[in-house]
């Protein structure tokens, strides 16, 4: 068995690209992978391209082999965009030995851990305050005000969503909520990325709509998370967040840096 082609393929989800692979081969069998391409991965597509005409004649049923080549054929650019073609080109290959053999993916890398993963909903009311016209022109309800917000927890509530992951949101200054999530940034340079502290108000509203979420609520799990640089301006969040009803909690904390370093760029959970 040898590749054929490989090629890409861009599905249009409204609001984000859904991009694949499809590796072919002269036997007719055809291995599938999928990746992102969006603002921060633009031209990735290409790269897999070009990475796949080196493999054309190779036989993709040595998943490793054809990986380290890769990797051996781009080490002066090694990371980043590099490592997500080659794992995308990978994946393709494991599809195509899997089906060669009969067996499932899983099967190959020493068995499945789960047959069944409970779903939570991400990035809940996220997208459908970024992207309305799309979310509006499917029918779905306009997220503008807290009231919204809650009316989409009542709603995730009867679909029977058990947890949520929740990006911090402030309603009220204009026609649309704002994304709380300095920790990403869409332009190519933006340093203001930092916790604002007349922000804490609006995180306080998240906390009083979680605090209402869970006594509607009692079986859900909720995160909340937030970048933030200075450990001690989080001792108001923790007072009010002790006061909540939860079963437990979880705090996760990344330190980049010391709180008295002029480096310092904390993170909190």
């Amino acid at each position: 068995m040898r590749i054929s082609r490989i090629e890409t393929f861009k599905a249009e989800g409204g609001w984000r690209r859904f991009c694949f692979v499809k590796l072919s081969t002269d036997e007719g069998l055809a291995g599938w992978s999928e990746y992102t391409e969006s603002y921060w991965s633009p031209g990735l597509s290409d790269l897999i391209e070009a990475l796949g005409r080196q493999l054309q004649g190779d036989g993709p049923r040595e998943p490793a082999v054809l990986s380290t080549r890769l990797h051996t054929m781009t080490r002066m650019t090694a990371g980043g965009f590099t490592h997500q073609a080659i794992a995308a080109i990978e994946n393709a290959c494991l599809d195509v030995q899997a089906k060669a053999l009969g067996v499932p993916v899983y099967a190959l890398l020493g068995g499945a851990f789960r047959r069944r993963l409970p779903l939570y909903w991400s990035h809940f009311g996220t997208f459908r305050a970024r992207f309305p016209a799309f979310f509006e022109g499917e029918g779905d309800p306009p997220l503008r005000t807290l009231d919204d917000f809650k009316a989409l927890g009542a709603l995730a509530a009867r679909q029977g969503y058990r947890a949520l992951k929740i990006n911090p949101m402030v309603f009220g200054e204009g026609a649309m909520p704002r994304m709380l999530n300095p920790g990403f940034s869409s332009k190519p340079v933006e340093f203001s990325q930092n916790f604002d502290a007349r922000d804490w108000a609006r995180v306080e509203e998240s906390i009083g709509a979680l605090r209402e979420g869970i006594s509607r609520w009692p079986q859900g799990t909720f995160a909340l998370w937030y970048p933030i640089k200075l450990r001690r301006a989080l001792q108001p969040f923790y007072r009010r967040a002790a006061a909540i009803p939860a079963k437990s909690s979880f705090v996760a904390e990344l330190l980049v840096r010391a709180d008295d370093s002029p480096l310092r760029m904390n993170g909190r959970a």
